[in-house]
């Protein structure tokens, strides 16, 4: 799972007095150190995907196979060990339509938000991986889109490493690469994929959510895909400009917009554009210095 997921699935066991089993990709556990320390904190056991824990893992360390982990592997050494251990229960955070669903709140504050400013929004733009993030904010908008048509630009902004809906197939497929999961219809780039290690721990999955994949089909949805570079560029422009660091993967979100802005700038068209900034980039120093290193003042 994905580090900000674990941290709130982590702090939400905590309060009712649970215990949290984390499984999370190895190379996104290794490179957020911080994030890490902080799911311990307060009190969950993190396992490094995949792991020696469960058959799943196990056969993937034992065949070489995507040895760096993913939110994939994740889910589907969770899903196994659940299935082991009858006093556990499995959440998921992304993928499902039920998480999609509940993730709607997103989108009905900004609603909210957008109706007390008396704005109506030309469009909507969010990171996508396993979905949650896009459907969350989109959800609400559907019916909008359905009576508004090309008046709407619903807007998903990928990893380049992981890029379903840019170069992905149209398929049935499994989310994690053992096949534990039941069959989905999605864009997916194959179980096989080997994920390369980057720091967009949340982007990095083979395939994603059904939902999602419907709404790219059906023409509702349109994509774009950036290298990890190009996002904390984009994340060293937001903090020089707003004063806010934020996450590498709603980095991905922020450089569409910007690129809608420009592009609106360059027509001459006014448009109200809205990206969702889904986390904080506080604990993801270690990616921004893999980025810039001693010349960030510098560039």
């Amino acid at each position: 799972m994905p580090s900000q997921w674990g941290h709130a699935v982590a702090w939400a066991a905590r309060r009712f007095g649970l215990h949290a089993i984390v499984f999370w990709a190895g190379v996104s556990a290794r490179q957020k150190p911080g994030r890490h320390t902080v799911i311990e904190m307060l009190g969950a056991q993190v396992h490094q995907s995949p792991s020696e824990l469960t058959a799943p893992g196990k056969a993937l360390l034992r065949d070489g196979r995507h040895v760096l982990g993913s939110l994939g592997t994740a889910i589907g050494e969770a899903i196994s060990y659940a299935a082991d251990h009858p006093e556990t229960r499995y959440i998921s955070g992304s993928n499902l339509p039920h998480v999609l669903a509940h993730q709607t709140v997103i989108g009905q504050e900004v609603k909210t938000q957008l109706d007390a400013l008396g704005e109506t929004p030309d469009t909507l733009i969010a990171c996508v991986g396993g979905g949650s993030n896009l459907g969350g904010l989109m959800g609400p908008f559907l019916a909008d889109k359905a009576e508004r048509g090309d008046g709407l630009l619903l807007l998903g902004a990928e990893s380049a490493a992981a890029p379903r809906l840019t170069r992905g197939e149209w398929r049935y497929d499994h989310a994690d690469p053992e096949g534990v999961t039941p069959l989905t219809k999605s864009y997916t780039l194959g179980r096989d994929y080997e994920l390369p290690d980057t720091h967009v721990g949340g982007l990095r999955q083979h395939s994603g959510s059904s939902v999602v994949g419907v709404l790219r089909q059906q023409g509702l949805l349109d994509a774009v895909a950036y290298e990890e570079g190009e996002a904390f560029d984009t994340g060293r422009v937001v903090l020089r400009t707003e004063g806010m660091l934020i996450a590498p993967e709603s980095c991905h979100a922020v450089r569409a917009a910007i690129e809608q802005a420009v592009q609106a700038r360059e027509t001459g068209v006014a448009k109200t554009i809205v990206a969702c900034v889904s986390g904080n980039g506080a604990l993801d120093l270690d990616g921004y210095t893999a980025r810039f290193g001693g010349r960030a003042a510098h560039a």
